[in-house]
């Protein structure tokens, strides 16, 4: 797997939580949010 970098994530955009527990941007195919 290769590393996921921040984007910016459009308003309104899908958004899912990966294994991790980052928020993942749909259309950007990045995280917009780390969860801490």
């Amino acid at each position: 797997m290769g590393e996921v970098l921040k984007c910016e994530c459009p308003p309104g955009s899908e958004t899912y939580e990966n294994d991790d527990g980052m928020l993942i941007c749909v259309s950007c195919k990045g995280w917009v949010k780390a969860r801490l």
